[in-house]
């Protein structure tokens, strides 16, 4: 596992907040992540089923992949519309491109534990995702400067550093 902080907060809105707030204080927009739980009724475009109509996500989303390098949406069984932008892309849309179940572990819950986070802690922040918030991943050289950033924030719900191992 790389060394990473993952962050969770009220709602898009507060992510929104959050990559900002990182950003101005110089964190790279490249170790900046976010995913959360899409709205039920968004709609993929139908021209190109590969990317999602966008301004069904509200304004939060729009300024969040506005900042951030890359987006991906896309519905996932057993959990619905999920939504992210930044360098973990690549990763979730492979592990939920399709994935029902992997081993008794949704496909959510699954590739966060393939990213290196505890089953039980992947099933937590699963459960954060679908009662509505979002998380925030910094990773690398990073992630020690944002945890610190983060610590006092009443936005925050929880906070997390990933030593790499």
């Amino acid at each position: 596992m790389a060394t990473q902080l993952l962050v969770v907060v009220k709602n898009h809105d507060k992510a929104n907040e959050l990559v900002q707030k990182l950003l101005k204080n110089s964190i790279d927009k490249y170790a900046i992540s976010v995913i959360a739980k899409g709205k039920d009724d968004f709609e993929l475009d139908k021209e190109n089923q590969d990317i999602a109509t966008w301004g069904k996500l509200g304004a939060g989303w729009g300024a969040i992949i506005g900042l951030l390098v890359g987006a991906f949406a896309s519905f996932v069984p057993g959990f619905g519309p999920i939504v992210a932008a930044g360098p973990v892309i690549s990763s979730l849309a492979g592990a939920v491109g399709g994935a029902t179940v992997v081993g008794g572990l949704s496909a959510v819950t699954a590739w966060l534990v393939d990213i290196g986070i505890e089953e039980m802690e992947a099933k937590e922040y699963e459960k954060y995702l679908k009662d509505g918030y979002s998380i925030v991943i910094i990773e690398g050289k990073d992630a020690l400067k944002a945890k610190e950033l983060v610590e006092n924030d009443d936005n925050i719900e929880q906070v997390k550093f990933y030593k790499e191992s």
